[in-house]
């Protein structure tokens, strides 16, 4: 998978798997859309960084074990209704 990704719903969340993808030391997924949030699945030794503005929703990473040589992943989620889920395995 590309080290940056942009998904841009007007209307509507993304549910992206990178569980299983070939994924870069240092990976970006930015998230922009009016209305919908975003569930992301991330391997379990994944480091995940939240930011980014959503007026109405919520943050949620699941605890994990992330270790120090496994990939970080950085969410940037923007939208009004919607908010950020993260799920790991």
């Amino acid at each position: 998978m590309p080290a940056d990704t942009v998904v841009l719903t007007p209307l509507g969340g993304a549910d992206l798997d990178f569980s299983d993808a070939e994924i870069a030391p240092v990976t970006s997924v930015t998230k922009i859309s009016i209305a919908g949030g975003v569930r992301l699945r991330v391997p379990a030794d994944s480091t995940v960084e939240v930011e980014g503005f959503s007026l109405f929703g919520g943050r949620r990473v699941d605890p994990g074990t992330p270790d120090s040589s496994g990939p970080v992943i950085r969410v940037r989620n923007y939208g009004v209704f919607g908010g950020v889920r993260v799920t790991r395995g």
